[in-house]
């Protein structure tokens, strides 16, 4: 068995799996990335101490998911939309600690590559993952290994531009993927909307309005979350047709918060890939959602170490 540890800018997930994928335990908690370095490896040492110490016997390595650039080779967080573990050696960190053989990866790559082991890519040696949530990220499996790029920056998905807009994406630039189709940016639009004074029925969430929110709303037929929801799913249909037509993946996997709405989204998303997509006259590259859905970081942190790409 492998202990898999998923580090999230707001929550942190370890669990011990086993073989096949199948999590025998699993703990999750808000995770402290603000409060500095010292502070989240003390949380999660906690974590492995507290709930993990009756498995460690049994446990033959770890994989360690983390959010943004990482050298994987060298086991540091390159950037990160938390900044606490920035150049922090943590690979070295959990290998002296615990005596065990760590694998570290960014945590798109990792749910992309639990998606080729225990997912509905498994018989797949070419296809990609995109995240959708918070923020829009991507992996990408090439001829049955994980792309990283020069740099490690392969899979920037949520900075393809979508299309002819004023809406500012946080790296500086307009018209992004992200800007416009993940999480934050549905709630943006949201309460842009009602401020002008679009009526809608989630006028009484202003203070804590969420995705999933405008997501209900769309199904009891609100007009302007419906609107919402499928501007999104047009934008990110359009960003999958020019990956399809860049790197002619198997399939397109899709998982994140965001993407719980597929019942609302995959239809669109899929149409307007489709139209787009030069490949899509021949064959209409599948666009699914993942089935490892909620727990699809920790499987893929089990992954790194269950199947190492070294």
């Amino acid at each position: 068995m492998v202990l898999g540890i998923d580090i999230g800018g707001t929550k942190i997930m370890v669990g011990v799996l086993d073989k096949n994928g199948q999590i025998l335990y699993c703990h999750k908690e808000k995770s402290y990335a603000v409060s500095g370095s010292d502070v989240l490896l003390e949380q999660i040492f906690a974590i492995i101490d507290t709930y993990y110490s009756k498995y460690f016997e049994e446990v033959s390595s770890i994989g360690i998911t983390l959010p943004g650039i990482v050298d994987k080779s060298n086991g540091i967080l390159k950037y990160a939309p938390f900044s606490s573990l920035k150049n922090v050696p943590v690979k070295q960190i959990f290998t002296d600690k615990y005596n065990k053989t760590v694998y570290i990866d960014n945590d798109v790559n990792a749910c992309a590559w639990g998606e080729k082991w225990f997912g509905v890519a498994r018989d797949c040696d070419n296809f990609v993952w995109m995240t959708v949530s918070t923020g829009i990220g991507g992996g990408i499996v090439m001829d049955g290994k994980l792309l990283n790029g020069y740099d490690g920056m392969a899979g920037e998905f949520g900075h393809i531009v979508v299309g002819n807009n004023d809406e500012l994406c946080s790296c500086g630039q307009r018209g992004c993927l992200e800007a416009v189709a993940a999480g934050p940016a549905w709630v943006n639009k949201a309460l842009k909307e009602m401020y002008l004074g679009v009526k809608s029925i989630l006028k009484n969430k202003e203070d804590e309005l969420t995705a999933k929110d405008i997501a209900d709303a769309a199904r009891h037929g609100d007009k302007l979350a419906q609107e919402i929801v499928q501007g999104a799913a047009r934008y990110i249909g359009i960003a999958i047709s020019w990956i399809i037509n860049i790197l002619n993946p198997q399939m397109v996997v899709l998982g994140g918060g965001v993407m719980e709405a597929d019942d609302l989204m995959l239809p669109i998303i899929r149409e307007e890939a489709y139209q787009r997509a030069i490949s899509a006259k021949f064959r209409k590259t599948p666009i699914v959602k993942t089935s490892l859905g909620y727990n699809a970081g920790l499987i893929g942190a089990a992954s790194l170490a269950l199947y190492p790409e070294d």
